[in-house]
């Protein structure tokens, strides 16, 4: 699994479909790298990469470095992308 994070559009961009640019490249890199599956925590665009294809998941479903990391109080939605 990959992980996707930190991404940020500035606004004055934000209507170009920069981000979903963005997702697609990390998309491609990680299926060139072999990956199965990528996911993205996220507390502010859950709807927006739902749009993009991503699943709801759950943090169990997290590598277990990961899931040790996990910040209950931060409620982070767990996303899922299926490369294969």
């Amino acid at each position: 699994k990959g992980e996707i994070a930190g991404i940020a559009v500035d606004e004055t961009y934000s209507q170009i479909g920069i981000g979903q640019k963005v997702v697609a490249f990390l998309l491609e890199r990680a299926r060139e790298k072999g990956l199965d599956q990528v996911f993205v925590l996220t507390t502010q665009t859950f709807d927006w990469f739902l749009q993009l294809g991503f699943v709801k998941g759950k943090p169990e479903q997290l590598p277990a470095e990961k899931k040790a990391q996990y910040n209950k109080q931060r409620n982070s939605a767990v996303l899922y992308y299926n490369l294969r």
